[in-house]
């Protein structure tokens, strides 16, 4: 590192986001109990993951995004986000889960 001051400041952006996907993944993981209660936040958080997807594709470097290191994350965000979007705000018969 050549200048600490400016790796502080990334470094705290780092943990930010960090501690904004624990979030997501505890939200996840409550929904997982209490999948009637939590599907339309599930639904949004879904959304919102597909929307990261698609800001990937602003990327001046296209080739990076479509990368080996990068596509798998890449593909979840956009075919497996909507899906499980898709799939917690279904209509839900009278059964319990």
């Amino acid at each position: 590192m050549t200048n600490q001051d400016d790796f502080d400041v990334q470094d705290n952006h780092v943990r930010f986001v960090s501690g904004v996907w624990v979030g997501l993944g505890l939200a996840f993981l409550a929904a997982a109990r209490w999948p009637r209660e939590l599907r339309t936040t599930i639904g949004a958080l879904s959304a919102a993951i597909f929307v990261g997807g698609l800001a990937r594709l602003s990327s001046s470097d296209l080739t990076l995004v479509l990368s080996g290191s990068i596509i798998g994350s890449f593909a979840a965000e956009i075919i497996l986000a909507p899906a499980l979007a898709w799939w917690s705000l279904r209509p839900l018969g009278s059964a319990k889960t």
